[in-house]
């Protein structure tokens, strides 16, 4: 009997109690863990543009005195390493019309980066920098990013480098149009803060794993991408040539070529508040265009999935742009009463309610209300399922829809057009 008691001891504790090792670890250790694991993959950038009353980049005279150069405006954003020989994905404002694009990563190592490419489809930019070794954002599994994941944003909101907090993802597959009617489908919703200076930042799960970029361009963050609508709901209410004398005028007494976003508002605001409105504006008249450049709805923010963050830079990087297919049709819903007339499944086939003339899908014999049951041997039950389909097939590509027009159902082969032909 003595000589079982040790046995049965060691029994015991190997099956009777839990080891350290076997630990269950906290949500908090969770966290922490992610925070260290992920952190290190993001970066801060710097975006410079040419300031003028269009509010798109314009290039300074050559000729020009210093003190006569182009303003310049600066604005912040985020971004995450790709890859470890410094590849950086970001939102496509960052480098679209920028004159210098500088990364400062997570160790304070600054570097000018070069932009490789956009896609405005997305709204995914892809820049580089001369650098090896890089630590490198590892990616979740999409099939376990779901309504209810718990996530964490990472990145420069205000120039406050490194900020981290946490949300869930509030909604999938979500189709938002940005504020300048583009179209983008497939966003996750999420409930984490975004504020100016994150859009291209991480989001990422419990285990430091990037679940999407976050696209704050959808809150109307205070960057040089939403300047020109900024400006033309301004002009309504100030002389825009005053304006821009006065910010000149600042230039020359603070002895700098460079802008902030903030120094431009305020000369603005100086201007609205001493009463300097165009002289055929009534003074009481309301002012909109300052509230225009607020952040949005609370806890509503966006970001583009990782998986389709993964596909667009992978093409980025082997083309320099991403081509996309255009169908030249519009599409809505299915109205349930004709779904049941039509003895459809639900969630099962979109309407075309116009075809574009002289486009891909009008060269291919196809009409308004038109019902679309199948792009490609894909099913088609949304709109969004339509446009994705049709936006990530290459232009060129023969494809088979399967239709159903007048109760009778037919096979329809398109040539999908390029997306330059929209």
């Amino acid at each position: 009997m003595r000589r079982l008691l040790p046995i049965l001891a060691l029994a015991f504790t190997a099956f009777g109690r839990v080891s350290p090792a076997e630990e269950p670890v906290s949500f908090e250790e969770q966290i922490l863990g992610a925070v260290d694991r992920a952190r290190p993959s993001v970066v801060a950038i710097e975006s410079t543009f040419n300031f003028h009353d269009g509010g798109a980049p314009a290039p300074a005279p050559q000729t020009a005195p210093p003190s006569e150069a182009a303003p310049k405006v600066r604005s912040a954003f985020s971004g995450v390493i790709f890859s470890a020989d410094g590849y950086i994905v970001t939102v496509a404002a960052a480098l679209t019309g920028a004159t210098k694009v500088e990364v400062t990563l997570a160790d304070d190592r600054q570097y000018v980066a070069e932009p490789v490419g956009a896609d405005a489809v997305t709204n995914i930019g892809l820049l580089r920098i001369q650098a090896r070794d890089l630590p490198a954002i590892a990616f979740a599994d999409p099939k376990r990013v779901r309504v209810g994941t718990w996530v964490l944003a990472i990145g420069n909101p205000y120039g406050l480098e490194q900020s981290v907090c946490q949300g869930l993802i509030s909604g999938t597959d979500r189709m938002v149009a940005s504020a300048d009617q583009r179209t983008f489908p497939g966003m996750l919703q999420i409930t984490a803060p975004v504020n100016p200076g994150d859009a291209g930042g991480l989001l990422c799960n419990t285990r430091g794993e990037m679940v999407g970029l976050i696209a704050s361009t959808f809150q109307r963050a205070p960057s040089a991408a939403n300047f020109e609508r900024m400006f033309r709901d301004l002009s309504e209410q100030v002389d825009m040539n005053a304006a821009l004398a006065k910010i000149r005028d600042m230039l020359r007494r603070d002895d700098k070529n460079e802008l902030t976003p903030e120094d431009i508002a305020r000369a603005l605001q100086q201007m609205l508040f001493q009463g300097q409105r165009r002289s055929d504006r009534p003074t009481d008249a309301p002012s909109s265009s300052l509230a225009g450049t607020g952040i949005g709805a609370e806890g509503i923010n966006f970001a583009l999935p990782g998986d389709v963050v993964r596909e667009v830079v992978s093409r980025l990087v082997k083309d320099g742009k991403v081509d996309r297919g255009w169908f030249g049709v519009q599409v809505q819903a299915l109205d349930p009463a004709l779904r049941a007339q039509l003895e459809l499944p639900e969630r099962s086939g979109v309407v075309l309610t116009q075809v574009v003339e002289g486009g891909p899908a009008a060269r291919a014999g196809l009409q308004a209300w038109d019902v679309v049951l199948s792009y490609g041997g894909r099913e088609i039950g949304r709109v969004q399922d339509l446009y994705r389909a049709v936006v990530t097939t290459p232009a060129g590509t023969e494809t088979t829809l399967v239709i159903i027009r007048g109760g009778a159902r037919q096979t329809v082969t398109v040539t999908i057009g390029a997306g330059e032909e929209k």
